[in-house]
């Protein structure tokens, strides 16, 4: 091969690997979204909530345990692996007006402020055994034969949300 063609395939895999670190970087923050509710405010003449959210980005990875292979057994234990996946509930404010309901001008609005918090989740993994053991070390013996069987692995959902409500 050409030191010009390496240097092309060196400097293509270097530019390859930055746009994914980029990206990997930018997806990683939460952008704010103010949701649009000015069209309903106008059309119907009715007072409309304030509602602002930042948006996760769930991004998989963490301890990842792939299969395991286990002597004696033909298939390996987690067949189908359990996927780490991580993020952050969104930090969320909402403004809702109030109505004149008592009579009196004392409350004009409910605010609701969540606090974001770390969300981390598994999703669920399997287990299969075959109906045949391995066979003897000699390797004249027939494999020995069993119960085929299988298994699922919980899934796992960890948060710990928290919210405060107030009138104003």
């Amino acid at each position: 091969m050409k030191h010009t063609t390496r240097g092309a395939i060196a400097t293509a895999l270097a530019c390859t690997a930055a746009a994914c670190a980029a990206s990997t970087a930018a997806a990683a923050d939460h952008p704010g979204v103010t949701v649009p509710l000015d069209g309903v405010k106008h059309s119907l003449g009715l007072h409309t909530p304030e509602v602002t959210s930042t948006l996760p980005v769930p991004l998989p990875g963490g301890d990842f345990e792939g299969p395991r292979y286990v002597e004696g057994k033909l298939l390996p234990e987690r067949a189908v692996p359990q996927i780490p996946v991580g993020n952050a509930l969104p930090d969320v404010q909402i403004t809702a007006p109030l109505t004149d309901v008592m009579g009196e001008d004392s409350l004009k609005s409910v605010d609701l402020s969540a606090r974001g918090s770390d969300v981390y989740a598994l999703t669920p993994g399997a287990t299969l055994e075959a109906p045949l053991g391995t066979p003897g070390a000699d390797g004249t013996a027939l494999p020995p034969l069993s119960l085929p069987g299988g298994g699922l692995h919980q899934p796992l959902l960890s948060a710990q949300p928290a919210a405060d409500l107030g009138l104003n």
